[in-house]
């Protein structure tokens, strides 16, 4: 007996534009003329502008909101007492509970953190603001470095064996605790942007103000020993951006440093490039004069590291950048021009306080305005779009560059689906303010074509331009419906298939009885000729005979 079966064999075709998606415009003319719109006023950007200090939070009564009405900053940054990590007095006993507190916030807010710890702390009481007991144990028994006391306070000998390898075992239980704990799936190390070099002075700030004049002779610091405390940070964290206070070049004042140090900061590096520099006294005039008489090469930090720094309490400038005599007249009110000055990129305070209780609007309005300047501000210009190239003209209106990494690219996708991802040569590290013209050669594709900064870590989101038209997803758009290097199809035209197709099975009918039929010539189901492959069938049918022992026959 046989059987007469029908197969119908439906076959997806493979169509390059949907049915859903807006037309493409022809193939792109050389040199179609790309512009975008700038944003005004002041916007938050990673690693510039105003960090938060500290639990006190942006709230116009403490600390003012920046930009007006913001609350959420991009830029945290805390000081720690030694004592706050490690035990007063069990050695290499270490406790995270603040200093996760902190990096946790941070975190939280999608932020970067920053942060310094401090041996010595005059203001910080005696239980946190001193070096813990057990090193101070181990000094008293060097006969040569012991440390020694001021007004109660016990004063570390940075000459001490002890102290040095106290120092690097502390940045040592740091970095690791930061490469080894997640929070709320982030490695805490990827969220960390600069680490503060502060062990050495009083508050960490590398001068010796109040007890100079009082240091015993076998307690000086030496070159050596001041570089050994520089290394250990380094040691310890060779790949993140490293910070020092203005005290470390200072070979007089309350710091006297020896000149060959001097020499050796402003010269050494990590893996990830140069120490950069910070003053902590924004706001007091009278330090202005000291910055510009340091050794030259300070004024010029700023182009291969950042500089930040901390508004002093209070701020009444009396003096002015300018070096007027009778000053601006209220507190703050010198802080924009002593950002210009050394081209900070970020400053911030947790101790505005009283001042930000007595209402002053100046004040606030000052804090603002030096946050807006601070750094970086990139920005597209212009640019022109050929048929496989683009040119794309940037603009850094800033006074500093971007010095963190991040990786550029152009995507051209069709709705959420990517279509191709190429990084572009545009590199935003060390771009100085100033202008820039970059060309990237372009993959063939229809789609529209973005731009998007992203972090290597995968932590921060995508660095933002000062142009309008940022995306949900950090990006924004060059142009829409392009079609690169190729001409377009009609998007309501269903191409002839391509080989690369798979058949669906109807399920057959049956002349007489229940039969069991099995499809041996299926074709690998890929199409890697167009983006989209939509549900539109085309048929055909095969005719077959099978037999009752199992063999057939096509007809």
């Amino acid at each position: 007996m046989k059987y007469i079966l029908f197969l119908a064999l439906l076959f997806t075709a493979c169509n390059s534009t949907p049915t859903t998606q807006a037309k493409f415009s022809a193939t792109l003319a050389a040199g179609t003329a790309l512009t975008f719109t700038p944003l005004t006023g002041d916007y938050m950007r990673p690693g510039a502008g105003a960090e938060h200090w500290g639990t006190t939070n942006w709230d116009d009564k403490y600390v003012p909101t920046i930009p007006a009405g913001n609350t959420v900053p991009l830029n945290y940054y805390d000081r720690f007492n030694w004592k706050d990590i490690e035990s007063d007095v069990t050695q290499g006993s270490y406790t995270w509970t603040r200093f996760d507190q902190l990096t946790h916030q941070a975190i939280d807010a999608g932020a970067s953190f920053s942060f310094g710890v401090m041996p010595i702390c005059q203001g910080c009481g005696a239980t946190y603001g001193s070096i813990p007991t057990y090193l101070h144990n181990l000094m008293q028994k060097e006969s040569a470095t012991p440390d020694w006391q001021y007004s109660g306070l016990w004063i570390p000998n940075y000459n001490s064996p002890s102290w040095q390898a106290r120092w690097l075992a502390l940045m040592q239980a740091v970095a690791h605790h930061l490469s080894t704990t997640t929070y709320k799936g982030v490695l805490l190390r990827n969220a960390l942007w600069y680490v503060d070099i502060r062990g050495y002075g009083n508050f960490g700030e590398w001068h010796n103000y109040p007890w100079r004049t009082s240091t015993p002779k076998n307690a000086v610091a030496t070159s050596a020993s001041l570089k050994q405390i520089v290394e250990s940070v380094k040691t310890a964290f060779p790949d993140n951006q490293l910070l020092i206070t203005m005290g470390a070049w200072d070979t007089g004042n309350d710091s006297q440093v020896p000149a060959d140090f001097v020499n050796y900061i402003l010269t050494t590096k990590n893996n990830f490039g140069p120490i950069g520099g910070r003053r902590d006294n924004f706001g007091d005039g009278g330090y202005n004069g000291w910055l510009s008489g340091y050794d030259p090469r300070v004024m010029n930090i700023w182009k291969t590291a950042p500089f930040v720094g901390e508004p002093a309490t209070g701020g009444n400038d009396k003096t002015g950048v300018d070096g007027a005599t009778t000053g601006c007249g209220y507190p703050m009110c010198d802080l924009l021009a002593e950002v210009n000055q050394i081209h900070a990129s970020s400053f911030g305070n947790g101790n505005y306080g009283g001042i930000m209780t007595s209402s002053n609007a100046k004040m606030t309005a000052a804090i603002r305005a030096a946050s807006a300047a601070c750094g970086y501000r990139l920005t597209l210009t212009g640019g022109s779009l050929g048929t496989s190239a683009i040119t794309l003209n940037w603009s850094n209106t800033g006074i500093a560059p971007v010095y963190e990494k991040w990786d550029t690219y152009l995507e051209l996708r069709s709705g959420t689906k990517v279509i191709w991802s190429q990084k572009s040569a545009f590199n935003p590290r060390y771009f100085l303010p100033g202008t820039q013209s970059i060309t990237d050669q372009l993959p063939a594709g229809q789609g529209d074509l973005y731009l998007i900064i992203r972090d290597p870590a995968g932590y921060k989101k995508p660095l933002p331009l000062s142009i309008t038209g940022r995306q949900a997803d950090g990006s924004y758009l060059i142009k829409a419906g392009v079609n690169i290097g190729g001409t377009t199809t009609p998007p309501d035209t269903i191409p002839t298939p391509p080989v690369d197709t798979v058949p669906v099975i109807v399920p057959p009918v049956v002349i007489h009885d229940t039969i069991r039929i099995t499809v041996h010539d299926t074709i690998p189901r890929t199409c890697p000729a167009c983006p989209v492959c939509p549900p539109i069938p085309k048929q055909r049918s095969v005719k077959s005979i099978i037999y009752d022992d199992g063999s057939s026959t096509n007809l």
